[in-house]
Order: structure tokens, then C-alpha cells, then sequence
């Protein structure tokens, strides 16, 4: 009996020793570790929202959509999300949400591209006193097919010519297709309050979103169809100021919802099926007609466009 408990004593010993060592080692270990490695900075620096991975960008380049809605596209740094991104360039959530519907998370990842609506009051128009390279950046907008320099300047931008021509030191109205056309500076500090854009988009966004959380539901214990086509919608009917997010549909099941997405600008809405498209109205090719306010909601300018739709079953 002496013996066995002298070698369970002495085997205690061993492993006591054994484990101490052992931390020791993961200590040091842990210690050499963290000196190598390098945590990114806290930063309240507002110029970080139009940073590509946190690297500032040196020029911005503005698109105008069909309705012209002036926009740029963000690419997403590290740390930042869709509630700091809309402070910053003065939106409310669903204002940044409504041009970005076919984000399929609230969670953004570095790299990422989303697009931002902005005003022409945003945009610095020339240098007057007090302006600083420092924390502005310029803005640039790419010319299209058919476009001239009045069109650009009083239609697009509310500028004069003279102005446009200025910012560019141009004499002449030439343009060239894809010339890059100074329009103006983008601050870096973000958008003040005086000049917040304060767009109505908030209705559409909310309907839109118990919409999509009604699918996503249903396509738990339902199969999901795709298909592809064109979709449908009057553009002499007066567009209603109520989310009428319906459409007519002739494979979902009625009163069920389907996802539309429209490749040519990126955006998804989602809409609830109350009838089927009459036979003899429309082409064979048109799987789904819409409402002005959903179509417009998409991105539509022409009664006819492509889309994907998804529908459960």
C-alpha cells in the first residue's frame, strides 16, 4: 500500500510539472505571437467612407439612371456598414437601401460595390475661397452616345456651359464617347446636414422588405422556380404614391409572392400575385406585368424589359 501511494504522489509530481511547463510554453508562445501581430487603427477619420479597403480614392465618377438620379459606386472598406455609409453621405437607411435592393444581407463584405445616390447640390461646382485639395476629391462623369455638353450641363448637373467648359479648360462643345468631364468636388468629410438628401423612398422600402421576409419564409418548405423573361407595364398610367407592389403572373400560385430582379440596373423587388396575365393582351414572351410605381421601383424607362423571377411552389 506504502508503494502504490509513493508512485501516485510521485506520478502527481510528473504531471504537475508537466502542465506548468506547458503553460509556461503557451505564455511565451502567446506573448511572441502577439508582438508580430499588427491590429488595424480606430479611426474617426470621415474620410474612410469613400475608401477602397481603407486606401482613399482619388477620383469618383457619376452616373445618371433613367430618371436622372445622380449616382456613384462605393466600394466597402473595412469596418464600415450600410448605417455609417448612409450618415456619411447624408441618407436615411432605407434611402440607401431603396438603390441597393439586391444586397441579399444587411452585412457588408470589404470589396463589396453598392451605389449611392447623390444631389447636384453635393457637388462643389468650382474653387472659391477656402477650398482645400485636402479633404475634396473630384467628380468626374463619363460621356455616352448622343449626349452633348448643354445636356450634360443643364440637364444632368444644373450648371452652366461655360462653367463645365472652365472646370475643363475646353473652348469648344466636342465631345468625345467615354471622355471623362470634370464636373465638379466631392468633400471627404462627408455631406453636412444642410445638405442632406432627403429622398421619399422610405414607403417602397418597407413594403418591400415584409414582402421579401414573407419569401424567404415561404422558401423553407417550398421549391423555388426560376424563370426568364420580360416584364410588362404601362407607362402612360399615372404612377400611384401607394406601394402598390403587385404584379400579374401565370405560374406562382395567387397571393403568393415572387422575386423580380432586373439585371440592367441590379435592383430586386419583390410582389405579391393577384392575377393572371390576360392571354390575348400580351406576347407570349412577358412573364410578368407590373404596376408604373413597381416597374419604376426596378428601374424600368421602357414598357418592355428583362428580368428574373423566382417563384415558390
Amino acid at each position: 500500500f506504502t508503494n502504490l501511494a509513493q508512485k501516485k504522489i510521485q506520478m502527481g509530481r510528473t504531471l504537475t510539472l508537466f502542465f506548468t511547463t506547458f503553460y509556461i510554453f503557451l505564455s511565451i508562445g502567446y506573448q511572441s505571437i502577439a508582438q508580430d501581430v499588427v491590429f488595424p487603427k480606430q479611426t474617426t477619420d470621415k474620410s474612410l467612407p469613400i475608401n477602397s479597403a481603407n486606401i482613399l480614392v482619388d477620383t469618383i465618377f457619376v452616373k445618371v439612371d433613367h430618371y436622372g438620379q445622380k449616382l456613384i459606386e462605393h466600394e466597402v472598406g473595412h469596418g464600415e456598414t450600410l448605417y455609417s455609409l448612409a450618415k456619411y453621405y447624408g441618407l436615411s437607411y432605407s434611402d440607401l437601401m431603396f438603390y441597393n435592393m439586391q444586397l441579399e444581407s444587411v452585412y457588408l463584405d470589404i470589396g463589396e460595390k453598392i451605389y449611392v445616390p447623390i444631389t447636384n447640390q453635393q457637388i462643389i461646382r468650382k474653387k472659391e475661397e477656402g477650398f482645400s485639395e485636402d479633404i475634396h476629391v473630384p467628380v468626374y462623369y463619363k460621356v455616352k452616345p448622343g449626349e452633348t455638353l448643354y445636356r450634360i450641363s443643364k440637364v444632368y448637373f444644373r450648371m452652366s456651359t461655360d462653367l463645365l467648359k472652365s472646370n475643363n479648360e475646353r473652348e469648344t462643345d466636342n465631345l468625345k464617347i467615354g471622355e471623362p468631364l470634370l464636373i465638379g468636388w466631392f468633400n471627404t468629410e462627408g455631406i453636412p446636414d444642410s445638405l442632406v438628401n432627403s429622398g421619399e423612398s422610405k414607403i417602397i422600402f418597407e413594403a418591400n422588405s415584409k414582402l421579401r421576409n414573407y419569401y424567404v419564409r415561404q422558401s423553407e418548405k417550398k421549391k423555388e422556380y426560376f424563370e426568364d423573361g420580360v416584364a410588362f407595364w404601362n407607362t402612360k398610367e399615372k404612377t400611384s404614391t401607394s406601394p402598390s407592389l403587385y404584379a400579374l403572373h401565370n405560374k406562382a400560385p395567387l397571393n403568393s409572392v415572387i422575386r423580380i430582379h432586373n439585371p440592367m440596373t441590379n435592383r430586386v423587388l419583390f410582389a405579391k400575385v393577384v392575377g393572371r396575365i390576360p392571354k390575348w393582351t400580351y406576347s407570349n414572351n412577358v412573364k410578368v406585368v407590373l404596376p408604373p410605381f413597381a416597374a419604376k421601383s426596378l428601374g424600368a424607362i421602357d414598357p418592355k424589359f428583362h428580368v428574373k423571377i423566382q417563384y415558390l411552389k
